[in-house]
């Protein structure tokens, strides 16, 4: 079982209910009883994108756990990354993607995403991240 600062926790047969200070009710199960996330990559560097393009990648999984695993929804830093992933449950065994795009469009220099996944499995929440540098074409500029 895991630990977390300011809460308390209740077993509730598979389930632990933690009571946070701020009274925010969260649920996690017992490792080993629920699904559990196996990524290939947690972190991607995307290299070199041009202002104005997407920065894509794609995020593989698979559940290794004992039980299904739903991802309620995915979070995103900013209005600019656009994400998508399976919204049916992911059995134990099976593989599923996440899908990233994020508009450069008035970006330059080295970007940082991250995105923190919200699911019923063993941890709760998962973070991923990707980074990218975002070259402005100097013809555009000159022009612009």
């Amino acid at each position: 079982m895991m630990c977390i600062a300011g809460a308390r926790a209740q077993n509730k047969g598979n389930m632990i209910t933690l009571k946070r200070d701020a009274g925010v009710e969260e649920l996690l199960f017992n490792e080993g009883e629920a699904g559990e996330f196996k990524f290939q990559q947690e972190t991607k560097d995307l290299g070199n994108v041009p202002e104005g393009a997407h920065a894509e990648c794609e995020f593989e999984f698979k559940n290794t756990g004992k039980k299904a695993i739903t991802i309620f929804n995915i979070n995103a830093p900013c209005g600019c990354t656009v994400v998508t992933w399976p919204y049916n449950r992911i059995l134990p065994g099976q593989k599923g993607t996440i899908h990233v795009a994020c508009h450069t469009t008035g970006c330059s220099g080295k970007i940082s995403k991250y995105l923190i996944i919200n699911s019923d499995a063993s941890l709760g929440h998962f973070l991923l991240n990707f980074t990218a540098d975002v070259v402005i074409n100097p013809v555009a500029s000159i022009q612009g």
